[in-house]
């Protein structure tokens, strides 16, 4: 009994952690260098977490796409008409590909910059069922332990 306590202890503290360090995460500690794309080319970005970015591309005329290495699917199409500013959300943490079609002219240069800086809802609400789960655990070993 003593030994499962500490167990669940243990997990609360390591959920507790675990939260702490995603709330503590800023848009400070993210920053994309000036990625230059010349036709017909693309560039991978690794993002460490869901970030909502401002994206700003300069260059030729065409069109961007933002894809998703890891689920094989394309997020964004932009066309691009010398600039574009627009928003755009990395839905998780991992790896991204922004490329430029065959048929554009000129070379683009995409900057990245983060707006906000936040962890999937699907990660936070594990951490918080896990946590009432090891929380609700303690609570009925403590209360057989009075009995």
């Amino acid at each position: 009994m003593r030994l499962m306590r500490v167990f669940v202890v243990l997990l609360i503290l390591l959920s507790i952690i675990s939260m702490t360090m995603q709330a503590l995460f800023s848009t400070k500690e993210v920053y994309y260098t000036p990625i230059h794309i010349q036709l017909p080319w693309y560039e991978s970005v690794y993002s460490p977490s869901a970030i909502a970015l401002k994206v700003s591309v300069n260059g030729g005329i065409g069109m961007v796409t933002i894809r998703d290495i890891e689920l094989n699917e394309t997020l964004i199409f932009e066309n691009i008409y010398h600039t574009k500013i627009f928003s755009f959300v990395f839905p998780h943490p991992g790896t991204f590909e922004i490329s430029v079609s065959e048929n554009s002219t000129g070379s683009f240069v995409v900057v990245l910059s983060p707006i906000e800086v936040g962890f999937p809802r699907s990660n936070w609400n594990s951490h918080l069922m896990i946590l009432s789960f090891s929380a609700f655990i303690l609570a009925i070993l403590l209360w057989r332990e009075t009995k």
